[in-house]
């Protein structure tokens, strides 16, 4: 079912005063988009009605920088192991660190947060990824993808050192 804006809104964004970003009626169009994993982080397909989370969790790690994770949710995800950097190497990644896979995001935010399944004390990686699945479609976990004719690296740079700020500054202000 497509998502559906119900009345015209407007939102001021917090760091750019000459911005103005509208939202107003209209429709979605699932044809549009690439598969069920961006449906349901676009908050289109309903979170509840997700089968298997881990396409939908392995698109946020390729999509959201390591660090932004660490600090967003206050995790050490582990470093990619040797193999890893290897197979990234040769896919033309040089000099960048292999995305987190869905399982050492998950395992690591689960053990921050003591999420484990209490019948065999496994991480319970089910109810972690809807919470951060969630997030991510009410915007509490930033990306934006870039506008047209714009350099891709350039604008998820400055996305995510704003993501960075604006999790400092929440730091700051629960710590005071």
């Amino acid at each position: 079912q497509p998502g559906k804006t119900k009345h015209f809104q407007t939102l001021l964004l917090p760091d750019r005063s000459d911005m103005l970003l509208c939202d107003c009626p209209g429709l979605v169009f699932p044809s549009f988009v690439n598969n069920t994993a961006d449906l349901i982080a676009a908050g289109v397909y309903p979170i509840a009605q997700m089968r298997d989370w881990r396409p939908v969790v392995e698109l946020l790690c390729r999509r959201i920088p390591r660090e932004v994770l660490n600090a967003q949710y206050g995790i050490q995800i582990p470093m990619p192991s040797s193999d890893a950097m290897l197979e990234a190497a040769r896919q033309l990644e040089e000099g960048r660190i292999p995305a987190p896979t869905a399982e050492e995001f998950l395992t690591s935010y689960c053990l921050a947060r003591g999420m484990l399944a209490a019948s065999s004390g496994a991480p319970d990686y089910q109810r972690a990824s809807r919470i951060i699945i969630k997030e991510y479609a009410d915007g509490k976990l930033l990306y934006c993808h870039a506008p047209p004719n714009f350099d891709e690296e350039n604008f998820q740079r400055e996305t995510m050192m704003m993501a960075l700020h604006k999790t400092k500054k929440l730091r700051e202000k629960l710590l005071s």
